[in-house]
């Protein structure tokens, strides 16, 4: 409560990492990196020249094992946020999350960024991505309600977008695994000795540049999407009735859950007031005109 009024832009500690956990999470890659090198003086050393399977064999391999050790680092580092929170699900989260369902409820798609004062920690770092940390949190917490309400949300959003958009979106990631087939075609055949060196190269180089190409123009159209300003017609989408009542639903039983499960207080923004928050008096003004009030959730276990 002290931190919350001094207005800190951090009040969960537990998502910050030292720099030694920083190291410790990038040292996989390093390792990985040194990997390839100590490949590529083995492959000079040991093998032909035009066995070119064997080279991007001996220089990706420790890369990809560092990736994904440093993954597993990043997981298990990550792990330890969620434990303040609730079913999985970090405080962060979870105030974003009730922003969101607030925003949605109010009929609004995007409320801008904080600029006044300093934002919260949680929310510079979260609220580009309201759409896609509510529908995870809302699985964590509750599952069989998620369902309806994060279907109704996908058809107001893909109501809008153009049939260039919705062809896009649809097909574009099973050609991808067409391309990722593709890709294992090529090492399965020449494995086996049933293509040529010069042909599993041709269709190998070929799928990774499909396939990388294909996944910056995904990510890039993603990020249009999610950066525009939303449409008028997802305002209109967003106040119909069907999405407006489940998302009240929604809303009371998560605050209802925190209230009564949760284990540790919560700081929250929201547009309007809740029974079930305690309001600091303290507001933020965001880029579009919206004022958000400052709010902690305490939950019952601290009030008795």
């Amino acid at each position: 409560m002290k931190v919350v009024e001094r207005r800190d832009s951090r009040v969960y500690q537990e998502d910050s990492m030292n720099s030694r956990e920083i190291m410790y999470m990038l040292a996989p890659i390093l390792v990985g990196a040194i990997g390839s090198v100590v490949g590529l003086f083995l492959f000079t050393l040991i093998a032909s020249e035009s066995d070119f399977l064997l080279l991007l064999l001996m220089l990706v391999s420790p890369l990809c094992i560092g990736v994904i050790v440093m993954l597993m680092i990043a997981i298990k580092l990550s792990a330890r946020s969620t434990q303040y929170g609730l079913k999985g699900v970090s405080r962060g989260l979870l105030s974003v999350t009730i922003l969101f369902l607030d925003m949605l409820l109010e009929g609004y798609a995007d409320i801008g960024n904080i600029v006044e004062p300093s934002p919260p920690e949680e929310f510079s770092r979260y609220t580009s991505m309201g759409f896609s940390v509510t529908n995870f949190a809302l699985k964590k917490l509750d599952p069989e309600s998620c369902k309806i309400h994060a279907q109704l949300l996908k058809e107001k959003k893909q109501s809008t977008w153009s049939l260039r958009e919705k062809l896009f979106m649809n097909y574009a990631w099973f050609i991808l695994l067409l391309i990722v087939g593709l890709m294992i075609v090529a090492v399965v055949l020449h494995t086996f000795n049933l293509v040529s060196d010069y042909v599993a190269i041709i269709m190998l180089t070929l799928s990774v540049v499909l396939g990388g190409a294909l996944v910056c123009i995904i990510v890039a159209q993603l990020r249009r999407i999610s950066e525009r300003e939303p449409s008028e017609e997802l305002e209109r989408a967003i106040l119909e009735p069907d999405l407006k009542t489940e998302t009240r639903l929604i809303l009371d039983r998560l605050l209802g859950t925190l209230f009564s499960e949760g284990e540790h207080p919560l700081r929250i923004l929201t547009i309007s007031e809740y029974d079930e928050l305690k309001y600091t008096g303290h507001t933020y003004t965001t880029s579009r005109g919206f004022t958000l009030r400052e709010a902690v959730l305490i939950p019952r276990r601290f009030s008795i």
